[in-house]
């Protein structure tokens, strides 16, 4: 069931997706909470970081895939409030590149939270590089 506070978050996830396409560093540093607690986890490798790293992170990607023919491919989404001011988007995010579907993906669950009457990303899981799930048939 969709509540009002359901739309509230899905706008607030809507958001942070179309900024990500649009390859948006500032807005990047402004979602991110300068106190985020984030994991991410390749095969058995456990890397944590906070804002710095994360920040460093979309940096990375965003001038790897500047110019390219590159398209951010999200599947599974799921936004979940937890509280009044606090929910977890669980999806998948996979690329195109060139017309080519990658074959691999990221999961990721993304706690995002109010802080000074901002919403800002404050926890984030990520297991990399699983078998992307755009690819599976069944």
């Amino acid at each position: 069931m969709n509540t009002p506070l359901t739309e509230s978050c899905r706008d607030v996830f809507r958001a942070f997706k179309e900024q990500a396409a649009n390859m948006n560093l500032d807005y990047m540093k402004q979602v991110l909470s300068e106190n985020l607690q984030a994991w991410e986890i390749r095969e058995t490798e456990v890397e944590t970081f906070g804002y710095a790293g994360a920040v460093e992170g979309w940096s990375q990607a965003f001038e790897h895939f500047r110019g390219r023919d590159m398209e951010w491919v999200y599947t599974e989404e799921k936004v979940i409030p937890t509280a009044e001011d606090k929910f977890v988007a669980v999806f998948w995010i996979s690329l195109i590149i060139e017309g080519k579907r990658t074959t691999t993906a990221h999961l990721y669950c993304t706690t995002f939270a109010k802080e000074e009457e901002e919403w800002k990303i404050v926890r984030e899981y990520i297991e990399a590089d699983q078998p992307n799930p755009l690819l599976q048939t069944g």
